[in-house]
């Protein structure tokens, strides 16, 4: 499923959801549109490792004859939900915090670690939220807390 995400003048930013948990966001420059777009993997550190680590192994599989859906199914080894048999509700986008999808044009960034959660959040959000529990804290520029959904342990780096 394809989410526009924000237009620029010659850049455009789309999140490609690849699952409830994970989300591909590329930037494709408008002048270039079949070029290898700026690529970056959103989730769960234990989802989006193995992802990474395909993605570095395949960046020089990209084709610019083929289209950047192909590249990035060659270049990620996964299959992207297709709209037309994908329900909007099956993938949970929304920040479990602020309840929306954008907050200052971004998309939620950062996801619940357990498998049995895996609720998004935004930076901003997930950072207020845990910087006011009296029981997280602050080591080398990261919160660690819990998640406000499940109570397992969930860290976020500090902004700024």
């Amino acid at each position: 499923m394809l989410l526009p995400c924000r237009h620029l003048l010659h850049v455009l930013s789309f999140a490609l959801l690849t699952g409830s948990s994970m989300s591909v966001q590329i930037e494709v420059d408008a002048r270039q549109p079949r070029s290898l777009p700026a690529i970056q993997l959103l989730g769960a550190a234990q989802a989006v490792s193995p992802l990474r680590e395909c993605l570095n192994r395949n960046l020089d599989n990209w084709d610019v004859k083929q289209s950047i859906l192909d590249n990035l199914t060659v270049l990620l080894g996964v299959e992207f939900p297709a709209k037309a048999t994908s329900k909007k509700e099956e993938f949970h986008v929304a920040c479990g915090i602020c309840y929306a999808y954008r907050l200052d044009d971004a998309a939620p960034t950062e996801v619940c670690a357990d498998d049995r959660c895996k609720q998004p959040f935004h930076h901003l959000c997930l950072y207020e939220w845990l910087r006011t529990l009296p029981t997280s804290r602050v080591s080398f520029n990261v919160i660690f807390g819990t998640c406000p959904y499940c109570e397992q342990p969930i860290t976020v780096k500090m902004a700024g």
